[in-house]
């Protein structure tokens, strides 16, 4: 790993490469690879992703408000699809995306919702992170970079869902920030959200890999918006007869 140093003495750098030589070719076969370098590498992210403060805009913005359970995890998929078909994806970029069923007890907004929908929760992105190749060039590694907004689904567990809808690829997912809450058996509601409301596992640093051919690349995120809204969180707390009552008013309006 890079910035370590050892100092040797007592021993010139052509018999210490010799040496090394040497015991390279004794240990390993004759069609082993070098190990490679590893380098530390820290980032930071930013996004656009919607984010709202109240709740009479977040139903302005969801296509459908369903209440129900998630019930299974279904598949992964590419979410990066071709802008002339949706339909089709990106042979030459990968985001995956994680699909989950839902059964829809109750919906508050929207027509035409079936009694199970599948859900797409966003898992990582393709990135690239740059670094300076043997010919002068700058050369793009691209890698898969974590989704601050993931958080896997409790099942059986009742949530309220905002949800935007793709009719290419029949799949709903949150129209923003904060986009699901959960009911609790005390008769209140709690956001699920990194930005509002981060689970105590949710670590505070994201980690990433890539790779060129001589060198492994670990990827620290550190500046992200992990619970960035934590003392917004104007849903936690508020009682679900609350709730369903504001919603019932702004989606009336």
């Amino acid at each position: 790993m890079r910035k370590k140093w050892i100092r040797l003495s007592a021993i010139t750098g052509t018999a210490l490469l010799a040496a090394f030589l040497s015991a390279c070719s004794a240990q390993l076969p004759a069609d082993a690879e070098m190990p490679k370098e590893v380098e530390e590498v820290n980032i930071s992210i930013g996004s656009d992703y919607p984010v709202y403060s109240d709740i009479a805009s977040m139903v302005q913005a969801s296509d459908c408000i369903v209440i129900g359970q998630y019930q299974e995890f279904l598949s992964s998929w590419n979410m990066d699809r071709l802008p002339a078909d949706p339909t089709q994806e990106d042979p030459t970029s990968y985001s995956e995306g994680r699909l989950y069923s839902f059964a829809v007890s109750q919906v508050l907004k929207g027509s035409n919702v079936p009694d199970e929908i599948t859900i797409n929760k966003a898992f990582s992105v393709q990135a690239y992170y740059p670094v300076n190749g043997a010919n002068g060039q700058t050369q793009s590694l691209s890698y898969q970079l974590p989704s601050q907004y993931y958080v896997a689904p409790e099942y059986g567990t009742p949530y309220l869902l905002f949800l935007s809808y793709s009719h290419a690829n029949d799949i709903y997912f949150a129209m923003g920030e904060p986009g699901e809450v959960i009911f609790q058996d005390d008769g209140t509601v709690e956001v699920r959200s990194n930005l509002f409301h981060p689970s105590p596992t949710q670590p505070a640093r994201l980690e990433a890999q890539a790779e060129s051919d001589t060198t492994v690349y670990q990827i620290s995120i550190g500046r992200t918006d992990i619970g960035r809204y934590a003392e917004e969180d104007f849903l936690s707390g508020m009682t679900q007869k609350d709730l369903l009552a504001e919603i019932e008013t702004c989606v009336a309006e």
